[in-house]
């Protein structure tokens, strides 16, 4: 069980990197020990003439979309930070930024996630955007060497998915996997080829297929919670070592899965309070505070989940009054990287008496 221990207002936790923890303050980034102490400035990204005259007001920022929101090592001395379509090359010694990826036609990284592809170890993201029309998504692709450049590896093309949520990386498989929504058959978990140009599907077509993150656990179980506004959500056990693998319902949650945190042997996750499908009425939809059929309460969790499948809910909070779509779902968000075996940090977002704070949570 793990217990509140502190809470500190302001800032959001992007990653776990060796003994530090970075941290982001609209476009400043930070670095702290890992139980939020000895905070210090390492550099601010840098903005257009317009962002730069808007001022940090929390909910502007929420409406705006404007903070980081992902972050992964490429070395000891360098990490990626993504921030709205860019991705940053930071250095850790000297808070030098480097503009390391614009994605083009203002997409997206959800996760940055590491993978290794032909024994080189790499930063990979699918791209993560409003596809309405059911265009191509591509799957980018780059080196952890400082110096290396982003490429396309691979794209699922037409009316095949909406967007990819995350790819996973399986240590003990040598294979990453990648995990994409939103609706019928574009809720999938796909198998990568090696070099990450290809994709084939091993769950497809139901909001059960439907997931943002997954860990593979010590016991060689594969684990993931459904993200679905649309209906019921689960904790899923999965077995990639059958010829036909079948998800295995562990235990049902209140709402959508959207981020996870992960140590070596335990990880833990959160629910998110958020609307059904858009409806087509665009002010409408903006505004609602309708949650989805598939979200049970108005309250975000954060559930511990062990090498068994064992979960534990131990904390929760509810949904602000602000609009979902708006003003961003409820819910709890987590630091990239491997947590410590003690602690871990959450990060509070549109929730009431927590938004905008780090949580660090202690093992009893």
């Amino acid at each position: 069980m793990f217990q509140l221990e502190k809470l500190v207002r302001g800032f959001r936790p992007l990653l776990y990197h060796y003994e530090q923890v970075i941290l982001s303050r609209g476009r400043e980034l930070f670095t702290a020990t890992s139980d939020l102490s000895n905070i210090q400035w390492l550099c601010s990204l840098p903005t257009t003439a317009a962002q730069s005259l808007i001022p940090r007001v929390r909910l502007v920022e929420r409406i705006l979309r404007s903070s980081c929101h992902a972050a992964c090592t490429l070395d000891e001395n360098h990490i990626l930070v993504s921030r709205r379509d860019e991705i940053w090359k930071i250095d850790t010694r000297s808070g030098r930024c480097e503009l390391d990826l614009l994605i083009p036609y203002k997409r997206k990284a959800l996760q940055l996630s590491q993978v290794e592809l032909n024994a080189d170890k790499c930063i990979g993201f699918g791209e993560y955007f409003d596809n309405v029309e059911r265009g191509e998504v591509r799957v980018w692709i780059r080196r952890c060497e400082p110096s290396a450049q982003w490429k396309i590896a691979g794209q699922f093309g037409p009316n095949e998915i909406y967007h990819v949520h995350n790819l996973v990386w399986l240590d003990a498989k040598r294979k990453v996997l990648v995990l994409t929504g939103d609706f019928e058959h574009e809720a999938a978990i796909w198998e990568a080829s090696n070099c990450l140009n290809s994709f084939a599907p091993i769950l497809r077509g139901s909001q059960r297929h439907r997931a943002c993150w997954m860990w593979a656990s010590l016991s060689g179980t594969v684990f993931y919670a459904t993200d679905s506004q649309l209906e019921e959500n689960h904790v899923i056990g999965l077995d990639l070592n059958s010829a036909h693998p079948t998800p295995r319902v562990l235990s049902s949650i209140e709402g959508s899965s959207i981020y996870a945190g992960f140590g070596i042997d335990y990880a833990v996750f959160s629910t998110s309070v958020e609307p059904s499908a858009p409806s087509g009425r665009f002010i409408a939809d903006l505004v609602s505070r309708q949650r989805g059929p598939g979200i049970r309460s108005n309250e975000a969790k954060i559930v511990s989940l062990a090498s068994d499948g064992t979960t534990l809910e131990f904390f929760s909070a509810k949904k602000d009054a602000w609009p979902f779509r708006l003003a961003q779902f409820g819910t709890f968000m987590f630091p990239n990287g491997v947590m410590p075996a003690e602690s871990f940090i959450a990060y509070g977002n549109a929730i009431e008496n927590y938004d905008d704070r780090c949580l660090l949570f202690r093992r009893e």
